[in-house]
């Protein structure tokens, strides 16, 4: 795992590279739009970048899609109804993952209860104390 150092002298590399080769930025630029123009515009496209995306995770489209319906198209933790837009907001669907090698498929959830199982680093004895924590200042 890289450090702040190695972030840094990356930065730096990187810098003195575009100081040393002013033309870089709109080559790369003219490069990234023709691979657009080549590829992302095909009408297959999408799907094959949400494949991708799901099985660098452990998943794939139609376990995704199975999971939806064995949950009927609820998060797993809250049960709120779970949404499909690009766009990200709290019940937007995301995959969940054990975070192992290889990572393995858990279940689908919204974008809230992920993000929080993700802070609280998958520990059960991290998310036991937050409990602990809520219930103990919940008025009432």
């Amino acid at each position: 795992m890289s450090n702040y150092r190695d972030k840094e002298k990356q930065k730096a590399t990187r810098h003195a590279y575009y100081v040393s080769h002013p033309e870089a930025p709109e080559r790369i630029r003219e490069h990234s739009l023709k691979y657009y123009t080549k590829w992302a515009t095909k009408p297959d496209a999408p799907e094959k970048h949400r494949r991708k995306r799901l099985n660098k995770i452990g998943w794939t489209p139609e376990l995704f899609d199975e999971r939806i319906k064995e949950q009927e198209g609820t998060c797993a933790i809250c049960k709120k109804d779970l949404t499909f837009e690009k766009k990200v907001s709290g019940s937007r669907a995301c995959a969940d993952h054990e975070h192992s090698n290889p990572p393995k498929p858990r279940g689908v959830l919204c974008a809230n209860c992920n993000l929080g199982i993700g802070h609280l680093q998958d520990s059960v004895s991290i998310m036991r104390a937050a409990i602990a924590y809520v219930e103990k200042w919940k008025e009432g």
